[in-house]
């Protein structure tokens, strides 16, 4: 329906007779009809009327309901603006919807009728009318619906099947990890053996196999796990594929889920399967499909997923977290052959996906995070291509914001170190946290060889703190002297920065991370307790545990000794403070039933805190240190037992508290008031005549 046309049709106003009839049926609304032919098409105009608006004489109609053979449109006069809402949903000027309508003439309905071919007289027209809105909707969403599935089948009409080479990389190389040894126990000195991958049969001595133990097949050399046959029942693997294929200018990634499943009898057979269950779109921006059953196709069709970036997790339960990641990470091994074909002429030309892939075969990888990565950050590339594949993959899960702003294009300029250390980090396929090590130490000026680099970066897993121990001895130094302690203490094995470090546990990484902290620890103190720290036999103490506990409890004695010390000035000064306050304010600040006091000295306030049961006694730094002053709210008929505390700060009574911090009753906020005022008053004086 062309709405220009539409426009021009002339409204037809509401009468006197219409006023009267309206004042008599107590409707709300009023509709009257009209008939015309827009664009050779036959039209049902019905006018809409507020009542309230006729009876003042108003006779415009609000809105116009326009009816085609196939369609209808709203249109709201004032406002201007259209709507497809049905009748019974419509809006009124007020924000009401639209009830009781009526029709003055019969000559109206009986249009009505005609127009709808409507034979039955016993039909209401407004019901009637709303019957063929919703009709209307119900066709227009049918042919949307149709036309989507069309539109969504000729974009995946170029997706071709998966082919014999696709399903063996499937079995073969996604499902690399699933291979396995079935055995029959029997009390025989040589044991039956099957290996799923190869299908031999063979035999092993009896104690070599063990259920779940991973173990070399001897006749296709692969990695493989032990299977017992009486303790393995059915049980499968699972793995996650991606195939990128073009269509024309768009990108498609097909995501394959994977599964080989083992009988549970342990001959070694197994089913391979696999389904795909999502697709991602690139053209300008990514869009998800997901399968669904179609009615109107009667077949499996593909259907767009809207991507709620707000409530994703939906209810917050396993599958549909999964679910989420899955369809907009697209996470899973990516097939290998005839990417660079794939990706020529699109933006992800120069991606180096396929680089990627071929340094990193059995990599599961975000393939639509790698992506949309490389867009909004195409120093990507260069990463990939300088084999930096670990810290390319930290880019796709945790962008650094500096680094989507920079527009360097040059590798050693961004990471900000020298070539040495860039090579280090590609040769070794560091990470981020690395690469923050080489830049503390090329900043450091620290100079270790590529395994030292190595070693260091393993051992501590890559703290940058433990670097600035080099002001007191060399890196390679402290490390030496921390394994020998440990070697002779904890009996453990000594790790040199030089050595294999390889073989090192995570609880033997722990143990070092922990004497590295304690030493720290330990020439901190020795260097406050002035200790000579050039001398080798303070720096690397014989007994190292020994001496760090001895040096701990002399560094204990100093800080309790200078803490005493601090406490004894700040008592002073809180008593030299409380003096002048008491010259000051003295007894001036009273009524008939209260009076402010100023404590007499710190034992006062103490003693005021354990009564009342708050933390008045911990203010004495806050008062020698100026920040607050405490005084005392007494009660004239007993000046000497504590009632309520005020905590006094920036020129107002911040807190009134009593007993068990309960707040001052009502019957004292006029003399806490006053008290606040004569406070502001005289303090403030005291600090011109200071000035």
């Amino acid at each position: 329906m062309k709405k220009a046309l539409l426009k021009k049709i002339p409204v037809v106003e509401a009468g006197i007779k219409d006023k009267q009839y309206m004042e008599l049926c107590r409707q709300n609304y009023l509709m009257k009809v009209q008939k015309a032919t827009v664009a050779h098409k036959r039209t049902l105009i019905l006018n809409l009327y507020d009542a309230e608006n006729i009876i003042k004489e108003q006779y415009q109609p609000f809105c116009r309901i326009f009816f085609s053979n196939r369609d209808f449109i709203t249109y709201f006069i004032k406002e201007n603006r259209w709507s497809i809402k049905t009748l019974d949903i419509l809006e009124a000027e007020k924000g009401k919807f639209i009830s009781q309508i009526a029709i003055r003439t019969y000559k109206e309905k009986r249009s009505i009728q005609q127009f709808f071919h409507c034979t039955d007289d016993a039909v209401d027209s407004i019901q009637l009318i709303q019957i063929e809105q919703q009709k209307r909707k119900a066709e227009k969403s049918l042919k949307r619906k149709k036309r989507r599935i069309k539109d969504i089948e000729s974009l995946f009409r170029s997706v071709k099947p998966v082919t014999g080479r696709f399903e063996k990389w499937l079995e073969y190389e996604v499902l690399k990890e699933s291979q396995y040894i079935f055995y029959q126990y029997s009390r025989r000195k040589m044991i039956d053996c099957t290996c799923s991958h190869c299908k031999s049969e063979y035999q092993l001595e009896r104690s070599i196999p063990r259920h779940n133990k991973e173990y070399v097949c001897p006749i296709c050399k692969r990695k493989s796990i032990f299977k017992a046959k009486g303790k393995s029942g059915y049980f499968s693997d699972y793995s996650e594929a991606v195939k990128i294929e073009k269509a024309s200018d768009r990108i498609i990634l097909r995501h394959f889920e994977v599964r080989k499943s083992y009988a549970a009898h342990g001959t070694g057979e197994y089913t391979l399967s696999y389904h795909e269950d999502y697709r991602a779109v690139f053209q300008e921006k990514f869009h998800f499909y997901y399968p669904v059953y179609s009615c109107l196709a009667h077949k499996n069709v593909w259907k767009e997923k809207y991507i709620d970036p707000y409530f994703h997790y939906r209810y917050h339960l396993d599958y549909t977290i999964k679910a989420y990641q899955t369809i907009t990470q697209m996470p899973g091994m990516v097939y290998p052959y005839n990417l660079k074909n794939v990706f020529k002429g699109t933006p992800f030309e120069y991606c180096s996906l396929d680089y990627f892939v071929k340094n990193n075969r059995f990599v599961e990888l975000p393939v639509v995070y790698y992506l949309k990565t490389y867009l909004k950050f195409p120093l990507l590339e260069q990463f990939v291509k300088q084999n930096m594949f670990y810290i390319a993959l930290e880019c796709l899960y945790q962008l650094p914001n500096e680094w989507e702003e920079t527009k360097e294009t040059n590798t050693r300029h961004f990471l900000g170190i020298n070539s040495r250390y860039c090579s280090i980090l590609s040769k070794y396929n560091m990470g981020i946290r690395e690469w923050g090590v080489l830049q503390k130490m090329e900043k450091l000026k620290i100079h270790l060889s590529e395994q030292e680099i190595f070693a260091y970066c393993k051992i501590f897993e890559s703290n940058r703190d433990f670097l600035e121990l080099n002001q007191y001895a060399s890196i390679r130094k402290i490390v030496n002297y921390l394994a020998k302690q440990i070697e002779k203490e904890e009996k453990g094995k000594a790790y040199k920065l030089s050595g294999d470090v390889s073989g090192i546990s995570h609880v033997e990484m722990k143990c070092y991370q922990t004497y590295i902290r304690s030493w720290k620890d330990y020439i901190e103190w020795a260097e406050k307790l002035e200790y000579d720290l050039k001398s080798r036999y303070v720096l690397f103490p014989k007994n190292f545990k020994d001496v760090h506990d001895k040096t701990f409890l002399e560094y204990q004695k100093q800080q309790d000794k200078m803490e005493r010390k601090k406490q004894a000035k700040e008592r002073r000064t809180v008593n030299q403070l409380l003096k002048k306050d008491i010259k000051l304010l003295g007894k001036q600040i009273q009524n008939q039933d209260y009076i402010l006091k100023v404590p007499g000295n710190y034992q006062e306030i103490q003693k005021e805190g354990q009564a009342l049961g708050h933390c008045v006694g911990s203010y004495i730094p806050h008062i020698a240190n100026r920040e607050c002053d405490v005084y005392f709210i007494r009660k004239k008929t007993d000046p000497d037992k504590p009632f309520f505390t005020v905590d006094w700060r920036r020129g107002k009574i911040v807190q009134c508290q009593g007993k068990g911090r309960i707040r001052y009753p009502q019957e004292m906020v006029e003399f806490v008031h006053y008290a606040e005022e004569k406070l502001r008053l005289l303090k403030g004086e005291e600090e011109k005549k200071a000035a």
